[in-house]
Order: C-alpha cells, then sequence, then structure tokens
C-alpha cells in the first residue's frame, strides 16, 4: 500500500522495551506513521510482542501494520496475532470493550525476529472518518 507518512520530519521513532511511544495522529486515508524497534534481546516468554492502539474518533475500513527489512524499498505484511494465537505462543487481538473511554482499534502483533533493523508503518486504509492518536508498545 502507499501511504503517506504523517511524521516524515521527523528521525524515525524507535521503541523500547516497556515504554510507550505515541507515534503521531492519523487522520485520512493512507496516512501511516512509521517507526523501529530496538534489538529487544531476549524475549520474556518466547516470543516479541508489539501493541499498537488508535485513540480518538478514527474509523478505518482496515488498520494496517507492514513491516521493511530493505529500508523500505519494499514491504510486507504483519498481521495481528489472533490469526495465529496459539500456534506461535501469542496474544490474541486485543478487543475494545466497555472501558470508560474506548480505543478505536488495539491489537497485538508477534514481531518476533523482526526487532532490530526492521522498518515498520502502520496505518489506515478505505474509508478513514475522525482522527486518532497511535500508540505503541513492546511489553
Amino acid at each position: 500500500m502507499a501511504f503517506t507518512l504523517v511524521n516524515p520530519n521527523l528521525p524515525t521513532p524507535m521503541l523500547t522495551r516497556g515504554r510507550a511511544a505515541n507515534l503521531g495522529t492519523i487522520s485520512a486515508t493512507n496516512n501511516a506513521v512509521q517507526f523501529s524497534v530496538s534489538q529487544l534481546g531476549v524475549p520474556p516468554n518466547g516470543t516479541d510482542a508489539l501493541t499498537i492502539s488508535v485513540g480518538g474518533s478514527l474509523t478505518a475500513t482496515a488498520f494496517v501494520l507492514e513491516g521493511s527489512i530493505d529500508t523500505g524499498t519494499t514491504w510486507f505484511l504483519i498481521t495481528p496475532s489472533a490469526a495465529t494465537a496459539g500456534q506461535n505462543n501469542s496474544t490474541a487481538i486485543i478487543g475494545t470493550g466497555a472501558a470508560d473511554t474506548n480505543s478505536a482499534f488495539a491489537a497485538t502483533y508477534n514481531i518476533t525476529g523482526l526487532s532490530g533493523p526492521t522498518l515498520f508503518r502502520f496505518g489506515v486504509t478505505g474509508t478513514v472518518t475522525g482522527t486518532g492518536p497511535i500508540w505503541a508498545v513492546t511489553p
């Protein structure tokens, strides 16, 4: 997917284990935020997880996480862990529920073996309404 980065003028943000980061705000079709994840080392449960949460009033036809190991020349799709939960010791997708303030979207992804040199981007496609900050954490 050809995305327009909403954080292109910043150095690519790097996530470190245990620290949530606000990656930017998405507000239009094919908007995305780009980031990297520090070399996580030994994962505490055998897998490396990445959780992404979207706040605000953002709705979209699809939320997409992609990765690139060639500095952004080509991209591959990373599916939420619910698609493979139980098969790879991963956490299931996080659903929004009856919280005080619901997130617009939240999912956990298995990124085992991708931390360090991989460039990530998270974006929205299809019909998009509202705006929302994108938060990410590697627990």
